[in-house]
């Protein structure tokens, strides 16, 4: 491995290609990887996975939903006229906003959900084998950018960290999330491209660069985070001038801007939901949201032993602690960034490409599945922390005791968890989406079937967490399976309610910690949309009015108005309690239920051995 000099520093030139020992060594890890991510070939399809299918014209077709096989990620239109077709039947909760919209521009990712559908209809294990494809071609576009800007060991340390972190088995494990590992593939051949351009020159690297970063912009809106690790390539990672590594950027930037104008020209993105962030909240709640988002994305990239997925349960007041973890394991990173880095220009592009490439997917709820090209610079630099806790904890003869054991201290914290716990984690992770369907196959086991179902309007007075609920119609009509007239939960959260019967056809309920308790409640309804006392909301078959709300503009009291009385045989009433939905009578008039708070870890995990309920069929 060569020096060079730049700005005066002496820093590492990349990697000569075409070692044939360190090419094996890097395909053994990405091997490893992929059988470790086999585990999720029998996962089935899940949650979004059912609605892909009805747009591609599987199943039965959902009204209010638009779609085709380049637009599959359009959720919520804007539309009002759709959001009140969802609305009725209880895809959308009857608090969302008639004007929420999440349509995201993804037609490279759309078209290979058309492939599967047009390929293996029925087949989810061939469907989860393209997305393990598309898992080995993020490894090889990886392997390639890592050898671009690091020296030899560093870029094979790094890439096993990338390849074998446990934050790629929910990734690779949802059908729906494959569109990440498009990204990433394009994204990092593009990054590769550039890297060699700027070092070796050849016009051709740098257009294929800037082909391969327009191919994965339009395979998702994730493809922001690659201009974090060009932009840092650019001032921290060749040998030339910093003006021509800038001036190089431009047919990126040109590209970028192309993009945003028809992002936002064409109405894409994301409005009215607080699972999105917006600047429509206010600047300093804005940054504030942003910078914990990414404070949580950080601790679960480098630090040891966190998953960002369970953030949304942790209680608003126990929040500050994990931020302070947050500190704690960033502490030692920082450390060995600032140790050496002068001394080598790929700590430099790792770090700051890492801390750019964490802004975009941190505008959403965290979670590990978006961390596939933030994971890049995040392996870069555990794996600089690793060679350099290992040096100043073993090597550094002459330092201190203290800081030689803080520096074995934390090479055996970070080691252990990225190096011994993560693989086995891979293959755990990459079927963590069992988890959720076992959730969803007793959710919707535990509620009437059959062809007589399509006369029934089903209400739940109490549901653990939103899904359990709004995806059973959706996953009876992708797998071509009657639905109800309307699947409708009344109240969703774990907190307790208390019902009153108050009419024939009515009933109100009362959540004291109210309703929309949590950001996944609030995925169709922000509160910059907040509800007044007296607000109704006019369905098929029900309104709600809001009797009182919280002071945040969440309901506290509801009434229900139903088109029937209550006993109706039409009407069918359930309730959560514990795993599944069960059947509830309600009190006569004047009578009051108690609904108590639900565990969602047991809703969501159910108990050991459980078995499935016995399903209700309707002739």
């Amino acid at each position: 491995m060569s020096l060079r000099e730049t700005d005066g520093v002496a820093v590492a030139a990349p990697a000569p290609i075409g070692l044939p020992a360190r090419s094996r060594w890097f395909g053994a890890i990405a091997l490893v990887a992929l059988l470790l991510a086999c585990t999720s070939l029998t996962v089935g399809y899940s949650l979004d996975d059912h609605i892909h299918r009805t747009l591609l014209g599987l199943g039965h077709p959902i009204a209010g939903l638009h779609g085709g096989p380049l637009d599959l990620f359009g959720f919520a239109s804007g539309n009002p006229a759709d959001a009140q077709l969802l609305m009725d039947q209880g895809i959308y909760p009857w608090w969302s906003d008639p004007e929420v919209r999440l349509h995201f521009l993804r037609p490279f990712a759309s078209l290979t959900h058309a492939l599967d559908a047009l390929l293996w209809p029925e087949n989810p294990v061939l469907a989860h084998a393209h997305s393990l494809l598309w898992f080995a071609a993020s490894l090889t576009a990886a392997a390639f950018a890592f050898r671009q800007v690091a020296p030899a060991p560093l870029a094979l340390l790094a890439f096993a960290l990338f390849a074998l972190d446990d934050a790629r088995g929910p990734a690779v494990g949802w059908i729906a999330n494959r569109g990440a590992f498009v990204v990433a593939t394009f994204g990092f051949v593009a990054m590769g491209l550039q890297a060699r351009w700027l070092a070796r020159g050849g016009r051709r690297d740098r257009w294929l660069a800037v082909l391969a970063f327009a191919l994965a912009l339009l395979a998702g809106e994730a493809a922001v985070a690659i201009g974090g690790y060009l932009f840092a390539h650019a001032l921290f990672g060749d040998s030339s001038e910093h003006r021509r590594r800038l001036i190089g950027l431009w047919p990126f930037a040109a590209m970028g801007l192309i993009w945003a104008a028809l992002y936002a020209g064409f109405g894409w993105g994301a409005s009215g939901s607080d699972v999105y962030l917006s600047l429509s909240q206010g600047l300093l709640p804005f940054a504030c949201q942003l910078l914990t988002n990414i404070g949580v994305l950080l601790l679960a990239q480098i630090g040891p032993f966190f998953w960002s997925d369970f953030w949304a349960m942790v209680q608003p007041q126990h929040r500050p602690w994990y931020l302070l973890f947050v500190l704690v394991c960033a502490a030692p990173v920082a450390w060995a960034a600032v140790r050496c880095w002068r001394r080598e220009a790929a700590v430099r592009i790792g770090v700051v490409g890492l801390l750019l490439a964490l802004v975009p997917i941190a505008a959403t709820m965290p979670q590990d599945r978006l961390l596939v090209n933030a994971g890049w610079g995040g392996a870069l630099a555990v794996a600089v922390l690793l060679r350099e806790s290992w040096l100043a904890g073993w090597r550094e003869a002459l330092a201190p005791a203290w800081r030689r054991w803080a520096a074995r201290a934390v090479f055996v914290a970070f080691g252990v968890s990225h190096l011994v716990l993560a693989p086995p984690l891979l293959a755990l992770r990459a079927r963590s989406m069992t988890t959720i369907e076992g959730a969803m196959a007793r959710a919707e086991r535990s509620l009437p079937a059959g062809p007589g179902v399509r006369d029934l309007r089903v209400y739940s007075l109490q549901t653990a967490f939103d899904p359990l609920m709004v995806y059973v119609p959706m996953m009876r009509a992708s797998l071509g399976q009657p639905t109800a007239r309307s699947m409708r939960s009344l109240y969703t959260g774990p907190g307790a309610v208390e019902l009153v019967r108050d009419g024939a056809s009515s009933l109100r309920l009362r959540a004291a910690g109210g309703f929309l308790p949590t950001e996944p409640e609030r995925m169709l309804r922000s509160l910059r949309r907040p509800f007044t006392a007296g607000d109704k909301v006019l369905l098929d078959g029900m309104t709600a009015e809001v009797l009182t709300v919280l002071s945040d503009g969440r309901p506290r009291e509801v009434r229900f108005v139903f088109d029937q009385r209550l006993e109706d045989p039409s009407l069918r009433w359930v309730t959560w309690s514990g795993t599944r939905f069960v059947p509830v009578t309600l009190p006569p008039i004047g009578g009051r239920l108690e609904l108590p708070a639900q565990n969602v870890v047991l809703a969501l995990f159910g108990r050991p051995d459980e078995p499935l309920p016995d399903q209700e069929l309707l002739p």
